[in-house]
């Protein structure tokens, strides 16, 4: 019991005397092993008793939990990003839904706005327009911390390194965090 983590060394030895002795406790306990350098190894012992003639020895089998644990740690990690993405989704049907039965754009982009605050924290939300033939946006909706502005009658050059330039230019979104919530 040496090489068992200082922590579980009790538990195990009295499971291995309770054994012994007869006693019907769970046999299969997750644990740890110390390398030389005090490095844990995680590990599942299953404890038996083989009694031969009429005596008893403890049987025990060892399995590394390396290999578990990470599947694991992966599958919910997996699960997670799953969860999130299903958020996702089910914004996006949510915002197609209501821009199929609405029929004016600042219903549509309020509507979606709405939706996304459902899944992020959304102090700034606006929508650019860019014009077809001229180098110039449009600000059908703007946002900022809990009010709207009326955007309308705004119609600003298109800088050629902006953000918006950006976005128009790789049809990529880009989220610009503010603050760090």
């Amino acid at each position: 019991t040496r090489y068992i983590v200082p922590r579980d060394r009790n538990v195990i030895v009295e499971t291995m005397a309770a054994l012994i002795r007869g006693e019907s406790i769970p046999f299969i306990y997750e644990t740890a092993l110390l390398y030389h350098d005090n490095v844990e190894f995680p590990i599942e012992i299953i404890i038996g008793v083989v009694r031969y003639t009429d005596s008893a020895t403890i049987l025990a089998v060892v399995r590394g939990m390396s290999i578990r644990k990470q599947a694991a740690a992966n599958i919910r990690q997996l699960n997670s990003e799953l969860q999130q993405q299903a958020a996702h989704l089910t914004v996006l049907n949510q915002i197609g839904q209501a821009v199929s039965h609405l029929t004016d754009l600042q219903s549509v982009l309020r509507n979606t706005l709405v939706q996304f605050q459902t899944i992020m924290p959304l102090d700034v939300f606006f929508v650019i327009l860019p014009d077809a033939e001229k180098p110039l946006i449009n600000f059908p909706i703007m946002y900022d911390d809990g009010k709207f502005w009326d955007m309308d009658a705004v119609t600003m050059p298109l800088g050629e390194n902006s953000h918006t330039a950006i976005v128009i230019r790789t049809g990529e979104p880009l989220l610009v965090n503010r603050t760090a919530d």
